[in-house]
């Protein structure tokens, strides 16, 4: 009987989900059979298509086929380095084997222990992979364009256990990648945008990498499988503004969207939803919403708390321009209500408590806000300044049953006092704004907020001082607290020259405000100054004082809210995962 010879193909590398390998026999043993068999890969990613046997009279195996297989069924990253130490040697090694025993590693990287990175064959390995892709870099085969591009995937999967060998290994991988990118197909667009997103590169270096990408997209656009076009929305939705060279040809992707709708697994459809979120001033992608929000409940069972906070952030951010999606609301919150709360975490919970906020007009979206407050102080993950801001801004809005509040407004104060130092201007203002509009006064809380703002509003921008100043000045007064003289000054020297071109929210905040703090009058010709421009504007300081939201205007920060982190999103070639890396959260604030 014919042997089976083993030829390396390297395929989409994806996401943790089935993949299929292609097996083809030959023709005089099986006449005719060509069949794929499913396999389920391990948590982590999957492969399709790394290794296709192709039945050849009289063949016989070769050592780097042998050795890529060995690769291939290991377990743990100490195996693929047993697996490959043997062959360091050999004349046979190639960069195939290379690739395939770091790509191996970066989805095992659950196993990659501190004892796996001190091995000296951890080293060979990656100092081996350096050079050839070296080799391939000053060389510009662009054959090799496959390789490149599932190194470059692995380095960013492996990013978080940065080591010296893995930052090597992303400078060399980086080269080789823009070495070849003129002849990367689809799969290759995929990884690469999305190792660009996770990477967070230099803007020269991001720039090259995304116009090669953003040249062949056209060229590849019809044979964009799901995982394609999720990861490369995904991938530019991460960056935005920061994807000045690809956001052009990002339309191109509502057709092939359209055209994968029906082959795409929960994963896709969770991170294409969450992308149209992001890239909603895309108007072409919203056209696909509402193909796709309907497929969420065919997979509500297996969705992750995770992905379902995603889904149900998204639909939030979306309400106004798919509003036929937030029918969809209730049964996501219910479903989300019931998960364990050890398999929640604090970006989970505070990105489902702002979506309610957002919404919370809606009577069946309201009534889960109390189910949803409690479920936030049984988490046990320490929420960081971003979810401390979200959460007290979300609880604080009217009609909140105080019994339900309080605990959650106890702990976030808590919290917040013991995470102060990372708290930027935007987390500030949205947590004091959450406290005042609760109502609950934490005198030395707020106190510690003023100084703080104080301290780093003097390095923020311009933009972000005008919007994140005035909500706390009016937070402050809110609480009947006693003037911050520090900040009340630096809002004097922030607004003194620009009153006249201030929103009129932030007009009536700080006109308001004064009022009520400057009970030394230190400040009165600030405040004759703010109070021209108010009687001018016609403002009532009375609407302001009982204003139930915030201000009209959302500032988001450049690390947004609800960034997946790179494990979790699954493709080599991530999610939330959810919320990954979901990011810093800017001035989340509502209309009057």
């Amino acid at each position: 009987m014919a042997s089976i010879r083993w030829l390396y193909m390297p395929g989409t590398l994806r996401r943790p989900s089935f993949s299929r390998w292609r097996f083809v026999t030959h023709r005089s043993i099986c006449p005719g059979l060509h069949h794929r068999l499913q396999i389920q890969i391990p948590p982590g990613g999957s492969f399709r298509g790394f290794a296709a046997p192709l039945v050849m009279p009289g063949g016989r195996f070769t050592r780097p086929d042998i050795i890529t297989n060995n690769i291939m069924s290991t377990d743990s990253a100490k195996e693929v380095l047993q697996a490959i130490s043997n062959e360091i040697t050999n004349p046979d090694l190639n960069l195939i084997n290379v690739s395939a025993a770091i790509v191996r590693i970066a989805h095992l990287q659950d196993t990659l222990t501190a004892d796996v990175r001190a091995d000296p064959q951890f080293r060979v390995l990656f100092a081996l992979g350096r050079s050839m892709l070296r080799s391939v870099a000053k060389r510009g085969k662009t054959s090799e364009h496959r390789i490149c591009g599932n190194i470059f995937w692995a380095v960013a999967k492996m990013d978080q256990q940065m080591s010296a060998e893995i930052a090597s290994l992303r400078a060399a991988s980086l080269e080789a990648v823009k070495a070849t990118a003129s002849h990367m197909n689809e799969q290759g667009i995929s990884n690469s945008v999305w190792a660009v997103a996770v990477l967070q590169l230099p803007q020269a270096e991001r720039d090259e990498v995304l116009d090669a990408c953003a040249t062949r997209l056209p060229d590849v656009l019809n044979k964009l499988e799901p995982q394609h076009v999720a990861n490369i929305l995904w991938g530019t939705a991460s960056l935005r503004n920061r994807a000045v060279r690809l956001l052009p040809k990002i339309p191109l992707l509502q057709r092939a969207a359209e055209r994968v709708l029906p082959d795409v697994n929960k994963q896709d459809i969770v991170d294409i939803l969450w992308a149209c979120a992001k890239l909603k001033d895309v108007p072409e992608l919203l056209t696909v919403v509402p193909m796709f929000v309907p497929l969420v409940h065919k997979h509500l069972s297996e969705l992750s708390a995770r992905r379902l906070a995603m889904v149900i952030w998204s639909i939030a951010e979306l309400h106004q321009e798919s509003a036929a999606s937030v029918q969809f609301l209730p049964q996501l919150l219910g479903a989300f209500t019931k998960v364990d709360p050890g398999k929640l975490s604090p970006q989970d919970m505070s990105g489902v408590l702002w979506a309610v906020a957002t919404l919370g007009e809606l009577r069946e979206v309201e009534a889960k806000r109390g189910k949803l407050c409690k479920l936030a102080c049984q988490l046990d993950g320490t929420f960081g300044a971003s979810d401390v801001a979200v959460t007290l801004w979300s609880v604080g809005l009217p009609n909140l049953d105080p019994a339900a509040s309080a605990p959650l407004l106890q702990r976030m104060c808590k919290e917040a006092r013991s995470t102060l130092s990372s708290f930027g201007p935007l987390q500030i203002s949205n947590a004091c704004l959450g406290l005042a509009l609760s109502g609950w006064k934490d005198a030395s809380l707020m106190a510690a907020f003023a100084d703080a703002m104080v301290k780093k509003i003097h390095s923020a921008d311009t933009d972000v001082a005008t919007m994140c100043l005035p909500p706390v000045m009016y937070s402050l007064a809110k609480l009947q607290m006693p003037g911050h003289q520090p900040l009340m000054n630096v809002c004097v020297a922030t607004f003194n020259s620009v009153v006249s071109t201030v929103s009129d929210v932030a007009l009536g905040d700080l006109a308001w405000s004064f009022e009520k703090l400057d009970s030394e009058d230190r400040y009165r010709d600030f405040r004759a100054a703010l109070q021209n421009e108010v009687t001018k504007r016609g403002i009532s300081a009375t609407q302001v004082e009982h204003r139930e939201r915030g201000p009209e205007t959302w500032l988001q920060g450049e690390d947004d809210f609800l960034l997946p982190e790179p494990e979790g999103r699954n493709e080599p070639s991530k999610g939330l995962r959810f919320i990954y890396h979901l990011g810093n959260l800017g001035i989340h604030r509502l209309r009057l």
